[in-house]
Order: C-alpha cells, then sequence, then structure tokens
C-alpha cells in the first residue's frame, strides 16, 4: 500500500513539473515573500501562489509542490540541507500525511 502511495506522489509531483514554468508563461512569477523566502512558480490573478510551485527558505531548505490561495495544499516535497526529504500531502501550509527520509534512510 506504501509503495503504490510513493509510485503515485512521485507520478504526480513529475506532472506537476512538466506542467509548470518551465516556458515562459504569464501565470508564472518570482516572488521574494520576505524572511529570505523565495517563490517560484505559478500564481493566481491577484498575485500569490497558485498551482505548482518551489518555495526556496535561505539556501537550505526547499518545497516543491502545489500551492492553493498562498499556502502549500497537496502534494509536495520538502528537502533540507542535511539531505532530510519528507514527501507528503499538505493542508493550509501544514503537513497532514507525509514520510520523512533521511541519511540514515
Amino acid at each position: 500500500m506504501k509503495v503504490n502511495t510513493y509510485i503515485y506522489m512521485a507520478f504526480a509531483l513529475v506532472l506537476c513539473a512538466a506542467t509548470s514554468c518551465t516556458k515562459v508563461r504569464p501565470d508564472c512569477a518570482t516572488l521574494a515573500l520576505g524572511g529570505g523566502r523565495t517563490y517560484i512558480g505559478e500564481v493566481s490573478a491577484d498575485g500569490r501562489p497558485e498551482g505548482y510551485g518551489q518555495l526556496l527558505i535561505g539556501d537550505s531548505t526547499a518545497y516543491e509542490g502545489q500551492w492553493h490561495h498562498g499556502r502549500r495544499a497537496g502534494l509536495g516535497v520538502v528537502t533540507d540541507s542535511t539531505g532530510t526529504t519528507v514527501c507528503g500531502t499538505w493542508r493550509a501550509d501544514s503537513i497532514v500525511r507525509g514520510t520523512r527520509t533521511d541519511s540514515v534512510g
């Protein structure tokens, strides 16, 4: 069961990446969010993160995945400077369910 969930999440992220801002599109932007945070990805008409995008926090942590109303929502992956990865489902900027993988496995 867990393997199927991981495969689905990986496929969904690849699909999102393939349709994201790899080409110049009017609904994509780079936003400086303050506190060393930068968002790169799709935005709504009012300029908030919406759809697929990446959040870079300083030079060590990154979130890549889905956004809704300016918050992380849906499938996403967080990676930090130590190589720890959390792949999971987000709702209103909070992780709901996920799997953490670190250097030990």
